[in-house]
C-alpha cells in the first residue's frame, strides 16, 4: 500500500515535470524570483567595476533594461514596487555594513 502511494506520487510528479520541461510557455515568476532577479540586477550595476564580467554578461543580454530574465507578464504594481524596495534595502545594507 505504502509503496503504491509512493509510486503514484512519483509518477504524477514525473508527468508534471515532463509537461513543464517540454512546454513552450515559460512559468510566471514568483514574488521571490522577482526579488532575486532585481537584487542581482542592482548588485551587478552597483559593483560594475569590481565584477566587470558579470556586468558585461547582463549588458550583453540586455538584462539591465528588463523586468525579468525572459518576457513574461508581471503585475504592474510589483513591476514598480520590487525594484524600488530592492534599491532602498540594498542602499541601507551598504550604508550600514559597508558591503560590496
Amino acid at each position: 500500500m505504502y509503496q503504491n502511494n509512493i509510486l503514484t506520487q512519483l509518477n504524477n510528479t514525473c508527468e508534471n515535470y515532463t509537461k513543464i520541461l517540454f512546454s513552450l510557455e515559460k512559468p510566471k515568476p514568483s514574488l521571490g524570483e522577482l526579488l532575486i532577479f532585481n537584487k542581482w540586477k542592482y548588485l551587478v550595476m552597483y559593483r560594475k567595476k569590481q565584477t566587470p564580467g558579470d556586468f558585461q554578461f547582463w549588458e550583453n543580454n540586455n538584462l539591465l533594461d528588463k523586468d525579468y530574465y525572459y518576457p513574461t507578464k508581471i503585475n504592474p504594481v510589483l513591476k514598480r514596487l520590487i525594484p524600488f524596495i530592492i534599491n532602498k534595502v540594498m542602499k541601507k545594507i551598504i550604508k550600514k555594513f559597508g558591503l560590496f
